[in-house]
């Protein structure tokens, strides 16, 4: 046989594979992803299985169940499913607070760099300021090329008069 026919014939076999390597991939990726969305559903309080937010009885054993928030309980573990969900209402606040905390201390951070940057004028004021500084910065660009051009005509005018 032709070695280059056998050649093609094993890159197009190697080829076949990677696409259904691929297709594999992508099929144990989904089955992982619900195997993980299983298994972070709230637990059945009867039977351990996982328990479908908002329905009144397990799936897996037909037990009821109530839900608090997003606590699933006993109906005789109401006001233990109440306090649960309390905590995790305040831990949630906690959390808001301690970002905003974050959130106003890096500005506080961030507006103490830029005064001491620019000394003698108010962060409030920080827009006016650094346009103030970009129009500085562009008619010191466009005065560096009006020299530039001045040189360059100078340099031509000299030389036409030395010919």
């Amino acid at each position: 046989m032709d070695p280059q026919f056998l050649q093609r014939l094993n890159a197009l076999q190697n080829f076949q594979n990677q696409q259904a390597n691929q297709a594999t991939q992508a099929e144990l990726a989904a089955l992982r992803e619900q195997l993980a969305e299983e298994a972070n559903k709230p637990k059945c309080p009867h039977c351990g299985g996982p328990s479908e937010k908002g329905f009144d009885r397990c799936k897996n054993c037909g037990q009821e169940v109530i839900w608090i928030g997003k606590f699933v309980g006993k109906p005789s573990e109401r006001a233990k499913l109440n306090m649960a969900m309390q905590q995790y209402e305040l831990g949630i606040k906690r959390q808001r607070d301690l970002e905003i905390a974050r959130q106003q201390a890096a500005k506080l951070k961030e507006k103490k760099e830029w005064e001491a940057e620019y000394p003698g004028h108010k962060f409030e004021d920080r827009v006016e300021v650094e346009a103030a500084r970009f129009k500085a910065m562009q008619d010191c660009v466009y005065g560096g090329i009006i020299i530039m051009l001045l040189v360059v005509f100078g340099f031509l005018f000299w030389a036409m008069q030395l010919d």
